[in-house]
């Protein structure tokens, strides 16, 4: 298993369009090309200590969205890529976002009818249309969903918890990633890319119904009634839905978003990762985050660290382009792997074109980008870090956080005590070994589950009188060998070190853990010495010599305890 000390790699690509008709037998500039992408993605492997974690695609993988396109990709590129992993054990995890040429309408002119009708609502209310026609949202995909489903039947390897089912439903993908202490939300925002098939359809139109185009397109007058009120709702519906400021995420009926919010707060030193195909500029303005019209969108925006997204071919020379800001969070926008191109490749449409590699540091909490310019003959690399503010800054508890915190305190001890149960022995029962509310005996021992801790008011003193009662009513015989304590280390803090637990990165809390093992160590000293000085007292020198045999230990249980 590969150690990645808190640091790994992210390659990141975007905007291939990638076209069938693309042949590297007969087109030397784009073999080339390709040939130094691959050598720079051989040299990191071999020159950098840093391990690749992810490969990103995010979006325009083809041009037409058609099977043929995705096939001619991993002829071209995937499959190389792929194997240059063939001999390490742990494969890099590897995902797919459409983007807006990630969609055909080959078998979906019906399908326009719906939408139209769709963009007749506002609001609240085209949410809810696409809830009840997802299935015709979905359907334009179908070629790059099933070319998804191809590369994971064949490369499981490089798929980890992939879900194909959950993916085909939402086009989206959600992963914590414990190894790397790092939560993935990736999301579709192509899911009412349309302008391309409203041009198609004004062209259809005129085909269909006018012999002399040209002539009717310049006397506008010459159109029937009906005919003008046709042409002007297309004109309409295409200048409503042009792809700038009108995409859609959809974030409540394709994410499973409360668990991701659950995730969010949980795992709150974690780094996150949102991403789409579109910036978030060219988002309807519902769901544009600054208008918090969505409000889930907008929570996972304000917990993110580092936002992704392509769509515009960002320019590599223009840091303007490239980089912006979320709050504290830093959007990035990709640059273009490749054009499209109708004939062969050249110096020229070979120019400008790029890809990221990223490099998180999360001990440093910063990124480094570094992006490589391959036009041919020449391969250039620009090299910028980035401070990660919100990771840096994540020490202020949010009111939402800490009262989930608290309650999940009750799951986690629950869990512990039955922890506790089967670590010793399985087969016990646990109700008919208990003693009291948080006291039971298993296999040879007393095991006491210590509440509520009061630093004012020792916990452990409580039990004085409760274990010499115990052995007075014949509730523990002499085949007891061991009393163990276990406190949480949550509880033994004040609400200001009881925040820190929750927001520090855990390597960082080892003196807050030290502390908190003090604190029950010393309470458990004063407890010992005041219980024998009791059983000292006691009339019945057998209970003196039973607890003078027993060993007594004492747990303090970590906060990210279980794991």
């Amino acid at each position: 298993m590969i150690n990645y000390d808190n640091k790994y790699k992210i390659i990141w690509i975007s905007d291939l369009h990638i076209s069938v008709k693309y042949d590297i037998d007969t087109d030397n500039f784009l073999k080339q090309y390709l040939a130094n992408f691959i050598e720079i993605i051989k040299k990191e492997l071999n020159e950098s200590p840093i391990p690749i974690r992810y490969i990103l695609f995010t979006g325009d993988i083809a041009q037409s969205g058609c099977k043929e396109d995705y096939e001619k990709f991993r002829s071209l590129i995937l499959d190389d890529l792929l194997n240059l992993f063939e001999n390490q054990n742990e494969k890099p995890i590897l995902f797919f976002l459409p983007g807006n040429h990630d969609i055909t309408y080959e078998d979906n002119f019906d399908y326009i009818e719906n939408f139209i009708s769709f963009t007749e609502v506002e609001g609240n209310a085209q949410s809810a249309f696409f809830n009840d026609n997802k299935d015709k949202f979905i359907s334009p995909f179908t070629p790059f969903t099933d070319f998804v489903q191809k590369v994971f039947d064949e490369k499981k390897e490089f798929f980890s918890n992939f879900e194909t089912s959950n993916f085909k439903k939402n086009l989206t993908y959600f992963k914590v990633d414990h190894n790397v202490n790092s939560i993935f939300i990736l999301l579709n925002s192509s899911w009412v890319s349309y302008g391309i098939k409203f041009n198609q359809m004004l062209v259809d139109w005129f085909v269909k119904n006018k012999s002399n185009i040209r002539k009717k397109i310049k006397d506008y007058t010459s159109l029937t009634n009906l005919e003008k009120e046709l042409y002007k709702k297309l004109l309409k519906e295409k200048e409503r839905f042009n792809e700038y400021g009108s995409q859609r995420i959809f974030v409540n009926y394709t994410t499973e978003i409360e668990e991701i919010k659950k995730k969010l707060l949980e795992f709150p030193d974690y780094l996150v990762v949102v991403g789409c195909h579109h910036p978030l500029e060219w988002l309807n303005e519902d769901e544009y985050f600054m208008q918090s019209k969505i409000p889930s969108l907008k929570e996972i925006l304000d917990m993110s660290d580092i936002f992704l997204s392509s769509h515009i071919h960002a320019n590599i020379l223009s840091l303007n382009d490239r980089v912006s800001y979320i709050g504290n969070a830093i959007s990035l926008k990709s640059g273009r792997f490749l054009p499209f191109v109708r004939d062969k490749f050249n110096t020229e449409s070979l120019k400008g074109n790029w890809f990221s590699i990223l490099e998180i540091n999360l001990k440093t909490k910063t990124m480094t980008q570094k992006s490589f310019d391959i036009s041919f003959g020449v391969t250039s690399k620009k090299e910028l870090i980035y401070k990660l503010e919100n990771l840096q800054n994540r020490g202020c508890l949010t009111d939402e956080r800490l009262k989930w915190h608290k309650s999940k305190l009750k799951q986690i001890k629950n869990v512990l005590r039955n922890y506790i149960k089967q670590q010793i022995n399985a087969n016990i029962s646990y109700t008919d070994s208990m003693l009291e509310n948080n006291v039971f005996i298993i296999d040879n021992s007393i095991n006491i589950y210590l509440d509520n801790f009061n630093l004012t008011n020792n916990p452990y003193a409580n039990h004085i009188e409760k274990l010499i009662l115990f052995f007075k009513r014949n509730l523990i015989d002499f085949n007891i060998k061991i009393i163990r304590f276990f406190i949480y280390e949550a509880d033994l803090f004040e609400r200001d070190s009881f925040i820190k637990i929750f927001n520090l990165d855990r390597n960082k809390t080892r003196e807050l853990y030290a502390q908190a093992i003090e604190i029950a160590d010393f309470n458990f000293d004063s407890f010992r010495k005041d219980f024998f000085k009791k059983v000292g007292t006691e009339k019945d020198k057998d209970i003196f010599m039973f607890f003078m045999n027993i060993q007594f230990s004492n747990h303090v249980i970590p906060y990210d305890f279980p794991k």
